[in-house]
Parts: C-alpha cells; sequence; structure tokens
C-alpha cells in the first residue's frame, strides 16, 4: 500500500505541475502567457485561434479532474491504510472557558527609547 500512495503522489504533483502550465498559456483578458515567443504562434497556425483555445480548455478541463481525483484517492488510500490523524487532534487548546481572562496589570506607559523590562514567569 506504501508504493501505491507513493505513485499517487508522484501523479498528483505531475498533475499539479501540468495544470499550472495549462492555466498559464491560456489567454485571459490580458492576454496571458500563450501571447509570449514564437510557441503560441505555432499552436495557432496549425488549429486556428478558436481551436487552440478549446484544445486548452479541454486539456485544462481534463487536468483538473485528474487533479481532483488524484486528491480523493490519495485521501482514501490513507483513509484505509488508518492513517486518519489531523493537525486539528493536536492544536492546543486555549483557556479553560470557566475561568475569565486575567486583564493586564496598569502601569505607566514607557517613555520611548527606553528597553523593555524582564518578563517574569
Amino acid at each position: 500500500m506504501g508504493i501505491l500512495i507513493f505513485l499517487l503522489v508522484v501523479f498528483y504533483v505531475i498533475s499539479c505541475s501540468v495544470l499550472i502550465f495549462f492555466i498559464l498559456i491560456q489567454s485571459g483578458k490580458g492576454g496571458g502567457l500563450s501571447s509570449l515567443g514564437s510557441a503560441s504562434q505555432g499552436i495557432s497556425d496549425a488549429f486556428g485561434t478558436t481551436g487552440a483555445e478549446r484544445m486548452l480548455n479541454k486539456m485544462t478541463t481534463f487536468a483538473a479532474v485528474g487533479y481532483i481525483s488524484l486528491a480523493v484517492m490519495i485521501s482514501l488510500a490513507l483513509y484505509l491504510r488508518g492513517y486518519d490523524d489531523s493537525i486539528v487532534q493536536d492544536a492546543p487548546l486555549t483557556a479553560p472557558l470557566d475561568q475569565p481572562a486575567q486583564p493586564a496589570p496598569a502601569g505607566e506607559p514607557l517613555p520611548a527609547g527606553e528597553p523593555l523590562p524582564p518578563i517574569e514567569p
């Protein structure tokens, strides 16, 4: 099961990179990165302006579906392996609700330029 999770994570990182790439090369309102360089002209010449955009939209959709599917598969694989720990479970508790908060001691404000006194435990 450890090899399966490792492979899923490797494919997850690859799909994340592919998704980022497809999102960045799409043209948006500002022109996007697809308008930079001569490689974008090759795509436009081969598929036409609308054909390239449609192809990029489909590839982005497939990359996004793969990314989400791999995230769910990794989560299920870890859950079935018995790894259901959460960082929320280890979060430190706040002050008990039955004790009121202690007010800050009133004192003279420090003049500018003087160091703060040491804090006593």
